[in-house]
């Protein structure tokens, strides 16, 4: 791993060769995105590195879909 990734906040991990044991740093696992209101996890997005889709309806991927209900008729009935 490029040296800039060699810090201590990365997971280390010990790595028997032939010659010598190696230390290899693996990069830590994404946390799942969770509703900005209610904090419950949020379904249909990806937690894997390079997969950028997610629900394209408003508020897709930052609100779950009761919160975005409530938000909605809030907004109707103002």
């Amino acid at each position: 791993m490029k040296g800039m990734y060699r810090s201590r906040s990365a997971k280390r991990h010990y790595v028997k060769t032939p010659k010598r044991t190696t230390l290899h740093f693996k990069r830590k696992k994404r946390g799942s995105h969770t509703c900005a209101v209610c904090g419950a996890l949020l379904s249909g997005v990806s937690t894997r590195r390079g997969k950028s889709k997610r629900p394209s309806r408003k508020y897709g991927g930052y609100l779950c879909h009761t919160c975005l209900r409530e938000r909605l008729v809030e907004s109707v009935r103002t």
